[in-house]
């Protein structure tokens, strides 16, 4: 039996006065489960574990601030198709899972394999001259190199 694959979404609402404040939505099936924890300056935040919808359909929520529901104003609503005013998450997408099937047969055939080479601009540094060895370097430059670069 395959689980459930889910994200994460912090939800927070500032309601100075309340006593108590819970999150509900479709994600849950309006059935207010998700307490939000008070953090401070009458702010009360939760993050959930959010089931993957379908693909573009969005997740809609209210909050239920001692027991009355509520949208908060900061955040994008819609209406349902009831006439309700809701707020609304888009939800991302879910991400595809990695499918590497890749036979023995085929990984004997393909060799050693090799280190990802990257090809980096050149480094330029400009020119270090210490002060306390001035006449040292009268005349001279001196670069001050990464260790292992190699001039050509």
């Amino acid at each position: 039996m395959s689980q459930q694959k889910t994200f994460k979404h912090t939800f927070t609402y500032t309601a100075p006065e309340a006593k108590s404040v819970l999150v509900t939505g479709t994600f849950d099936n309006w059935s207010k489960t998700q307490v939000l924890d008070f953090v401070n300056n009458g702010m009360f935040t939760a993050t959930v574990q959010i089931p993957y919808e379908t693909p573009g359909q969005d997740i809609l929520y209210k909050y239920v601030v001692d027991e009355h529901w509520l949208t908060d104003s900061k955040t994008e609503t819609t209406t349902d198709a009831e006439g309700n005013v809701n707020n609304i998450l888009h939800a991302p997408v879910e991400p595809e899972l990695a499918q590497t099937s890749v036979s023995e047969a085929n990984v004997a055939d393909a060799g050693p394999e090799q280190p990802k080479q990257e090809s980096l601009p050149p480094l330029f540094v400009p020119p270090v001259v210490l002060p306390s060895d001035r006449a040292a370097y009268e005349g001279n430059t001196c670069y001050n190199l990464p260790l292992g670069y190699v001039t050509s």
